[in-house]
């Protein structure tokens, strides 16, 4: 990641994990830092959707499946509309960024106003 620090990047994809499923697990001496999603176990420092194009397209795919949200990647931008207007869309001020990581800082920040929504009963 060109402009996301790694602290940033572990507060991204927890977002992320959390949306898509993802829990902690402190049935492991780690308290707190061990994720788990069925059979599958990350570390908060482990998640690739920052790394994995596939990871971030089920992000993607699960944001366009919520009622009322979608997702446009287009030009290297990427923004989230809800109803058809604009919800969301990240200061990109780095244009040479990679679509990838674009994607991923988008989606990112668009799922942590989402889950801090939904936390507060949609406020």
């Amino acid at each position: 990641m060109k402009t996301v620090s790694k602290e940033r990047q572990i507060q991204l994809d927890k977002a992320l994990a959390y949306f898509m499923g993802w829990r902690i697990d402190n049935s492991f001496p780690d308290k707190d830092k061990v994720w788990r999603k069925g059979n599958a176990v990350e570390l908060e420092t482990t998640f690739k959707f920052s790394s994995d194009w596939n990871w971030i397209m089920e992000v993607y795919n699960a944001i366009n499946n919520l009622e009322g949200y979608s997702v446009s990647i287009s030009g290297g931008y990427c923004s989230v509309f809800m109803f058809g207007l604009c919800d969301f869309s990240p200061n990109n001020d780095n244009a040479s960024i990679s679509i990838q990581e674009s994607v991923y800082r988008c989606l990112g920040e668009f799922i942590e106003s989402y889950n801090a929504k939904q936390l507060n009963g949609g406020k």
